[in-house]
């Protein structure tokens, strides 16, 4: 009989392990062949494992549950994770807010995990799918698919949400929570692009828009009104602007762009003191040439004035539309292939903030995608991985 049973090998499963107390009898399990698939693969495999914002700030990057990971944060926050790869000869290099390891190569935090569990005596089981758990007077019993039942003290479970399936975070373990009891909040795709009806920009795939300002409208009621960087791709935008709000986005959104965020009088008065040409005013706002001449040769009043100051009203009243008010309809979000992470999970109200243990069901502790958190990109989600990883590992070694 184990300790600690931890369920699924990506980050928080890992970084559960290497927490734990040595001399403890834990067992990692994992589904996959190879540990740490979707680490391998995350920032681009260059790994942004968190952001050195002011620990003050993080709650604010989750949206409105962010508020549950406040005990975790107070037990191991970014400032804590940092030093405690710097402790473990970790270079890490930091770009803007971002941190990063400084190979650029999520690997090398792979493989420091392997070695921190390995000399923990901690065995990784691959290629081990759960297949149902159960609990036995006060011990946890764990069917796995070679027709064995593994038995638990505690379990971690550390399986993930839905995106990126094929690194083994296909969403099957919910069936299992859900058949023993829990709530699990519906799993949606997060951090991800959203594809556009009748995208007329679609043949400037890979432009981007700096610090531009999305309205979201749904049945033409405001949802929300946020800044960021837009990129343009083939089927419709990404860029950070879209895939930290792409939680709040859904099917038949209208999106309204605003490019250079000032509202329609704010607009009016800068065009009337503009003498410069047409051409030289989308350009300072960030258009290409090519962008620049797509909306002269189809918006017929843009093709006659010298100046902008002296165009008619209604010269003025398009550039104010492609400058503020141009809006694009949601034809879908991208699905969990492309997202790269899980908005839902196990419901927050049957999981105590303090210590990541199931109201419910003694022992059984939860960290990661699998629980309704998600968080922006930027390396939030692996804090929050790290750092409710860390609340659960320190509350079963403490009753040890």
């Amino acid at each position: 009989m184990f300790d600690i049973i931890i369920i699924g090998a990506g980050v928080s499963g890992l970084f559960a392990g290497a927490f734990v107390k040595k001399g403890l009898k834990t067992i990692i399990i994992e589904k996959k062949h190879n540990p740490g698939l979707k680490l391998l693969i995350s920032g681009s495999s260059q790994c942004n494992i968190t952001s050195k914002i002011p620990n003050s700030q993080f709650i604010s990057k989750y949206g409105k549950n962010g508020k549950f990971l406040i005990p975790s944060f107070n037990l191991f926050n970014n400032l804590d994770l940092i030093r405690f790869l710097k402790d473990n000869n970790i270079k890490l290099e930091f770009q803007e807010d971002k941190v990063f390891p400084k190979s650029r190569n999520s690997s090398d935090i792979l493989n420091f995990l392997l070695k921190e569990i390995s000399k923990k005596n901690i065995d990784i089981r691959s290629d081990c799918e759960v297949k149902n758990i159960f609990k036995n007077e006060e011990i946890w019993n764990i069917e796995i698919n070679r027709e064995e039942v593994l038995k638990a003290k505690n379990i971690i479970v550390c399986t993930g949400g839905c995106s990126y399936p094929k690194t083994g975070s296909d969403g099957m373990f919910f069936n299992i929570l859900k058949k023993i009891g829990l709530n699990i909040i519906n799993l949606e795709p997060a951090l991800t692009s959203v594809d556009i009806k009748e995208h007329y920009l679609g043949d400037f795939s890979g432009f981007s828009f700096k610090n531009a300002e999305i309205t979201i409208l749904r049945n033409k009621k405001k949802i929300l009104k946020k800044s960021g960087d837009l990129l343009i791709t083939h089927t419709g935008f990404s860029g950070p602007v879209i895939l930290n709000n792409s939680r709040n986005i859904q099917n038949g959104d209208v999106i309204k762009l605003n490019i250079i965020g000032k509202n329609q009088e704010q607009i009016k008065l800068f065009l009337k003191n503009y003498n410069k040409k047409i051409k030289d005013l989308l350009n300072e706002f960030g258009f290409s040439k090519s962008l620049t001449n797509y909306f002269i040769q189809n918006y017929k009043t843009l093709q006659f004035p010298d100046k902008v100051q002296y165009s008619s009203l209604k010269t003025i009243q398009t550039l104010i539309f492609i400058l503020g008010e141009l809006e694009f309809i949601v034809e879908k979000k991208q699905g969990f292939n492309k997202a790269m992470i899980t908005k839902g999970g196990v419901c927050l109200k049957d999981i105590n903030p303090q210590t990541m243990e199931a109201k419910n069901f003694k022992n059984l502790y939860f960290a990661g995608e699998v629980i309704d958190i998600d968080g922006e990109t930027g390396g939030y989600n692996i804090q929050a991985a790290v750092s409710t990883a860390y609340n659960a590992v320190l509350n079963i070694c403490s009753d040890d």
